[in-house]
């Protein structure tokens, strides 16, 4: 206002003007700060932050050709690590990813010469990760850090945060597959003689893993928490790497009862460090819900969407992933009324008005359950009309995912379907899939829809357009496909994909069931115990309805100790150990 109302823009300087940009784009004034911008380059034909300024506003808004051109003039007038780094990052959104790494390598080379930097190395390898070149991206990470350690100045700075928790989550991701691979070469296929040395073996995996988790992602984590206590990120990411670990290993054979709620520690440690951050309020809640402490996970959402956040704008009340979750929670607990109301809150709560499609979907398929029909379609075009089909520009925390737009029109294929309507039942799931061609469960519910239909081969279409598509939960498809091709007497069919599932989603234990309850049902006893025993050595340990069959399995090759074993395992089994939240299971609103 000051500039405005008393400078003259001919007496102020290509320096201010270009702050006076920055200040306007701020403000979201993208007319007057490109004629700033444009009046700061002409002025100073040698101010090289002009058009590095002006190219990342034009990036951000993804008018890259643009964004391109400043970049690249600013390069000419003064060759700089960021620059470059931005022009990597311009050249990755544009697909072109030769072109990218040149720019990183450059981006690199140049902050050779500046003392304790690392933002060019941690891009570059969080760029790598995204190319799947894990090693490289661990070099780099590696790389980075020694020169954050030649400057003992620089390690409290926030690069050396920011790399050392990506550097951690690579290490933690790493850590899941190829531990997986290594217990399958090692451990083989046990038989049920020897289940007590495997257990005992497991154990001691167990711990050894741990050992590895703490010396190689743990200890980075911690690091980084002390260099900035006050960055909620890195207990968001660090708490996300102690859930995978649980979830994939467990704690079996761990007597320290510290490790079994590692994950909350650090979830509440975050909270005591970062009160004024909304997103470890949820997590703490998400972790309640999901440890079966469904009344304390009420509580800490009902809490929460009654605060603010300061300037917060779409957080607390305001944030519909808040409602959502409390909505979900109510449900838990059979009160549905309730669970509608906070969906609709949800739908309603952002400042800006602009509804959110998850809550709509709750809410409508809520509204479904509860035999209110009329209702739920009428929230299912409205999500269509406001949140899909609407052209209207909505800020970037407001869009959409294609599997949110898939869900929609899966769920209201599902209410279609209930009413009878063959036509629109078809083309809503044809919607589903089209938003989402990776949504394996819209084409497994489609293809078990056009079993009763149209019959088996068009199903069957379903499923295997489903696979081709790289389903992420392929789990489902394989087991739907498997049971078709059994329903159809197609037993060495049905075979052939209960194994190529169970070595494909190795993970996914109703598949394994599946399959062992398969062999049991043709009368390979044997076969199904090593079924049994394969699932066990890929990690699932403790998937009751697997366990049960088991104990029968022993029971009908007349081992009648080890049967009993596995009853008095089941029956031993606490509830923390317990395979509540499966990675294979879809969660049902």
């Amino acid at each position: 206002e000051v500039h405005s109302e008393i400078v003259m823009e001919e007496n102020v300087s290509s320096a201010t003007l270009t702050t006076w940009a920055l200040l306007l784009e701020r403000q979201r004034n993208y007319t007057g700060a490109r004629q700033k911008f444009a009046r700061a380059c002409e002025m100073d034909p040698k101010n090289f932050a002009a058009p590095h300024a002006w190219g990342m506003m034009e990036l951000k808004r993804g008018i890259f050709n643009k964004a391109r051109k400043l970049l690249l003039k600013s390069l000419k007038i003064l060759p700089r690590s960021s620059t470059y780094n931005a022009l990597a990052n311009l050249e990755n959104r544009c697909g072109d990813r030769k072109t990218a790494r040149k720019y990183y390598e450059k981006s690199i080379e140049k902050q050779s010469g500046k003392s304790g930097s690392s933002s060019g190395y941690t891009q570059f390898a969080l760029f790598e990760i995204s190319c799947g070149n894990f090693d490289k991206a661990e070099e780099l990470f590696e790389r980075g850090w020694a020169r954050l350690e030649s400057s003992k100045s620089s390690l409290s700075s926030s690069e050396s945060v920011h790399l050392l928790t990506s550097w951690a989550d690579l290490l933690s991701t790493r850590m899941l597959p190829q531990q997986n691979q290594n217990k399958t070469e090692v451990g083989g296929v046990a038989n049920s003689s020897s289940s007590s040395s495997s257990s005992s073996s497991s154990n001691s995996d167990s711990i050894d893993l741990r050992t590895k988790f703490e010396e190689h992602v743990s200890k980075k984590f911690r690091l980084a928490a002390k260099l900035n206590p006050r960055r909620a990120k890195t207990y968001m990411s660090w708490s996300s790497s102690e859930r995978a670990f649980e979830s994939r290993f467990g704690t079996i054979g761990i007597n320290d009862p510290s490790m079994r709620s590692r994950e909350y520690d650090i979830i509440k440690e975050g909270i005591k460090r970062c009160p004024g951050d909304p997103s470890l309020y949820m997590i703490e809640a998400t972790y309640l819900r999901r440890e079966n402490r469904k009344e304390e996970a009420l509580e800490k959402l009902e809490a929460l969407s009654k605060r603010t956040f300061g300037n917060r704008l779409n957080a607390g009340m305001f944030d519909p992933h808040v409602w959502h979750a409390l909505g979900i929670c109510k449900s838990d607990m059979f009160d549905f009324d309730g669970a509608v109301k906070a969906f609709e809150c949800g739908s309603r709560a952002r400042k800006d008005g602009i509804l959110n499609l998850p809550c709509i979907t709750a809410e409508a398929h809520a509204e479904f359950i509860n035999g209110n029909v009329g209702r739920a379609r009428q929230l299912f075009i409205l999500g269509r009309d406001k949140c899909i089909d609407c052209k209207k520009k909505v800020p970037r925390d407001a869009r959409t995912t294609r599997r949110q737009r898939s869900m929609h029109y899966r769920l209201w294929a599902l209410l279609e379907k209930r009413a009878g309507t063959e036509d629109a039942t078809r083309a809503l799931f044809e919607a589903a899939v089209n938003e989402d061609r990776s949504d394996s469960t819209a084409w497994m519910q489609w293809g078990q829809w056009e079993k009763r239909m149209q019959g088996p081969e068009i199903a069957r279409k379903m499923f295997i357009n489903g696979l081709k598509e790289g389903s992420a939960n392929a789990g489902f498809l394989y087991q739907a496909w498997a049971l078709l091709e059994q329903e159809c007497s197609n037993d060495d069919v049905a075979r052939k994909l209960f194994s190529d599932g169970c070595r494909a989603c190795s993970n996914f234990a109703e598949l394994w069931h599946g399959y062992a309850a398969f062999e049991a049902n043709c009368g390979n006893y044997s076969r199904a115990l090593e079924i049994v025993s394969e699932a066990e050595s890929n990690g699932i340990r403790t998937h009751e309805p697997l366990m049960e069959l088991m104990a029968d399995l022993l029971r009908l090759t007349g081992d009648i100790e080890g049967a009993n074993k596995r009853v008095r395992e089941l029956d031993d089994m606490s509830n923390e150990n317990r395979d509540i939240d499966n990675p294979g299971r879809e969660v049902i609103l």
